[in-house]
């Protein structure tokens, strides 16, 4: 296994966790050498590619009233353009290497659902699906099966601040009808059924993995926000 990551100590702890069987990559996903190195370095030490996930994802927000244009295309360079220098590179590997293969991309609740502040992100993720859905259409002859998985609200370091905010995790529940944020090895099961031969013809859909939220909705969060940054102003 290779990942690559822009954080090094990330890519220590799965070394460390994972052994000689992983190879870890520093790699910006937004740069296409980057991308390119991170690809290469999987063909060079297992002697080929079948799979490739696309994972990264980070935000700017701000709402379209007020955005900076550069805080914008940050989200759309990792969220977006990474997803396709992923696809592209990982692509061609795959077809180098034969006998087909999977490409799992990870996008978001939000690219469906639209969120107050998010118009970067929102919009990154709807694309990242797009694209998909295209890189589905053109690898098919290659036999290379290309998905999308929508994750919801999702136990990590990325969302911890905002879940931190008091009353938050309330207005979440409300509209999660399973009434609990994912675990982060859901996604990553989800993640690897639609890699696997159990979903050998199935290619260019958006799985949701969000316990029946895209059904409701997503709730403004707005005035938690409003209140924390008061917060830090008084104190």
């Amino acid at each position: 296994m290779v990942a690559g990551d822009i954080n090094g100590d990330n890519l220590a702890v799965m070394q460390s966790e994972l052994g000689t069987s992983f190879v870890g990559v520093p790699t910006d996903v937004a740069i296409e050498a980057d991308v390119e190195n991170m690809v290469n370095t999987a063909v060079h030490r297992f002697g080929g590619l079948h799979l490739g996930f696309n994972i990264a994802g980070t935000a700017r927000g701000g709402s379209i009233r007020e955005i900076e244009l550069d805080d914008y295309m940050f989200t759309i360079r990792i969220c977006q353009a990474g997803v396709l220098l992923g696809i592209k590179h990982e692509s061609n590997a795959i077809i180098r290497t034969g006998n087909g293969g999977a490409i799992v991309n990870i996008a978001s609740l939000n690219s469906r659902v639209p969120m107050f502040g998010a118009a970067g992100y929102c919009s990154a993720k709807a694309a990242a699906h797009m694209l998909t859905q295209v890189a589905a259409l053109e690898l098919a002859e290659y036999n290379i099966r290309v998905n999308t998985v929508s994750p919801g609200l999702t136990a990590t370091p990325m969302t911890s601040p905002i879940a931190a905010l008091p009353g938050v995790m309330d207005a979440y529940m409300d509209r999660i009808p399973l009434n609990r944020p994912a675990q982060p090895e859901e996604i990553a099961a989800s993640s690897l059924y639609l890699a696997s031969d159990d979903a050998s013809y199935i290619s260019g859909i958006n799985l949701f993995v969000d316990g029946a939220w895209e059904q409701t909705g997503y709730p403004d969060l707005r005035p938690f926000q409003e209140k924390a940054s008061a917060d830090r102003s008084t104190s």
